[in-house]
């Protein structure tokens, strides 16, 4: 995503990677990186982006040895819906993942349970991706 300047990039690496890693997303031309979040019988429609600044109770949850990948998730209006720490580091046997949700405690128990179902699915698919693109 680094050499991704352009929100052609980006939307196009979004279409080819991103949206078929899970069968609940969709592309939405609105943002450049929009997404549309299924969760129970929740629908929300999320900008993710990197831009602004995470505060620093979503970086305690993360583990140094990790490399951190911190975006948030805001609505149309800039709302913060989410916070993301997904964290990778190499191995000798290929990579792990410590992929984190940050939502609001006052959010629904569903979000928790079923992002984490959603989350399983989406980063097979990327592992899936990353595993043909190499061959």
């Amino acid at each position: 995503m680094e050499g991704m300047k352009t929100p052609e990039q980006r939307h196009g690496f979004f279409l080819n990677t991103v949206a078929p890693a899970h069968p609940e997303r969709y592309s939405l031309l609105l943002y450049d990186m929009g997404i549309i979040e299924t969760i129970g019988e929740h629908i929300a429609h999320l900008r993710v982006h990197r831009d602004s600044e995470v505060p620093e109770f979503v970086l305690k949850y993360g583990n140094p040895s990790y490399n951190q990948v911190p975006p948030t998730g805001s609505s149309h209006d800039g709302s913060v819906f989410l916070y993301v720490l997904h964290e990778m580091r190499d191995t000798e046997e290929g990579c792990d993942f410590i992929l984190r949700l940050l939502f609001p405690a006052a959010a629904p128990q569903v979000f928790f349970d079923e992002h984490a179902q959603h989350l399983a699915v989406e980063f097979r698919g990327f592992l899936n991706a990353v595993f043909e693109m190499n061959q």
